[in-house]
C-alpha cells in the first residue's frame, strides 16, 4: 500500500480565526477527513511568526519534512519570504499558494509550484498572468472555494412567505434606503455566531449580496461564497450580474441579477412578486445545481485530483 502523502496547511499564528484560514485550512482538513482517503494525511503547520535572526524562516524551511505537499494559506503566503518558500520547494513534493481574494497587484508570484484559483474568475486572471509574466513560478490550478461545512444537512429555507437576509459584515454591501427595512442583517463575529446564523437560516429564502468596493480591497477577486451559503440553505440570491462566477454557475438568464438596466429595488420587488412562481422555482433549481457542484464532497475530490497530479 502506498504511504499517505502529508499535506501541511501552513497558517500564520494569531490568524487562526481569519475567514480564509478557517475555511481553507481548518474546514478543508475537516472536509478531507470526512471525504478523503488514505492517500493523504492533512495537518495544520504554523509558520514562524517572529524572525529570531536573519534567515530564521529560511532555516525553518530547511528543517521541514521532505516529500510533503505544503498548502500555504493566504495569511501565510503574505508573511513568508519568497526565499523561504524556494527552500521549501526544494524539499517538498509541491508548494501551493492559496491566494483566495488577495488583490492581484499584491499576489506573491514566486515560490509556488501551484497557484490555486478559488473561483472561475480568478482562474482566468491567473492563467492570463501566467501567460504574460515570466517572473511567475509554477502552474495554475482550480480548487474552488469550499462552502462552510456546517451547511451540510442544514434545514432548508421555508417557502411559506418571502423573507430576505444578508449574512456577513455590513460594510461589505450596499443596501438602498428603500430596502433597509426589508432585509435582516446578520453579522456573525465568531464561529459559534456563524453556526447560529446557519441554524436560523431556514427562516429566510432570499439572500442579499450587492457588494460595494472597500478601500484597500481594490483588485480583489471575491469567490461566490455568499451564493454558496444561500444555495446550501435552499434560498435564492440577488447579486450583481458583473459577478463572473454567479453567471458561470447560475446562467445568464438567472432572474435576480442586478445590472445596468435594473436597479436593486426593481429586482428585489420582482423577486418578492414572483415568490412561489415558476420563475422563482427555476431560480431555486439553479441554486441547487450550483450547490451540487461546490458541496464539500466535490471540493475534496478536486483536491485529491491535484494530489494525484503531484504524485504522478
Amino acid at each position: 500500500m502506498r504511504k499517505s502523502v502529508p499535506i501541511y496547511f501552513l497558517v500564520r499564528p494569531g490568524k487562526e480565526d481569519l475567514g480564509s484560514t478557517v475555511m481553507r485550512a481548518s474546514q478543508m482538513i475537516e472536509i478531507l477527513k470526512k471525504y478523503g482517503d488514505d492517500r493523504i494525511d492533512p495537518q495544520i503547520m504554523p509558520i514562524p511568526l517572529e524572525r529570531r535572526f536573519a534567515g530564521f524562516r529560511e532555516a525553518w524551511a530547511m528543517t521541514r519534512p521532505k516529500n510533503a505537499i505544503y498548502f500555504a494559506t493566504k495569511a501565510a503566503v503574505r508573511k513568508m519570504q519568497t526565499s523561504a518558500f524556494e527552500i521549501l520547494r526544494w524539499r517538498a513534493r509541491s508548494v501551493w499558494f492559496d491566494h483566495v481574494d488577495e488583490p492581484v497587484e499584491r499576489m506573491k508570484l514566486q515560490g509556488a509550484d501551484v497557484h490555486l484559483a478559488c473561483s472561475y474568475e480568478q482562474l482566468d486572471v491567473l492563467n492570463r498572468m501566467k501567460a504574460s509574466r515570466s517572473d511567475m513560478s509554477g502552474t495554475v490550478k482550480l480548487l474552488m472555494h469550499n462552502p462552510d461545512i456546517r451547511l451540510e444537512g442544514c434545514r432548508q429555507a421555508q417557502q411559506d412567505e418571502f423573507s430576505s437576509v444578508y449574512i456577513g459584515a455590513r460594510d461589505n454591501i450596499s443596501i438602498p434606503s428603500a430596502l433597509e427595512r426589508d432585509i435582516e442583517i446578520v453579522s456573525p463575529k465568531s464561529g459559534p455566531e456563524m453556526s447560529q446564523a446557519i441554524a436560523n437560516g431556514w427562516r429566510h429564502n432570499f439572500h442579499y449580496n450587492y457588494r460595494q468596493e472597500r478601500a484597500g480591497h481594490e483588485g480583489a477577486i471575491k469567490p461566490f461564497v455568499k451564493g454558496f451559503v444561500a444555495a446550501g440553505l435552499g434560498a435564492n440570491i440577488i447579486t450583481q450580474k458583473s459577478t463572473v462566477d454567479a453567471v458561470r454557475f447560475l446562467g445568464e438568464d438567472y432572474p435576480y441579477f442586478v445590472d445596468n438596466n435594473q436597479s436593486q429595488e426593481d429586482v428585489f420587488a420582482r423577486a418578492r412578486d414572483e415568490f412561489g412562481s415558476p420563475e422563482w422555482n427555476m431560480a431555486r433549481s439553479r441554486m441547487l445545481d450550483m450547490w451540487h457542484t461546490v458541496q464539500p464532497q466535490r471540493i475534496a475530490g478536486q483536491l485529491l485530483s491535484l494530489v494525484d497530479e503531484c504524485m504522478s
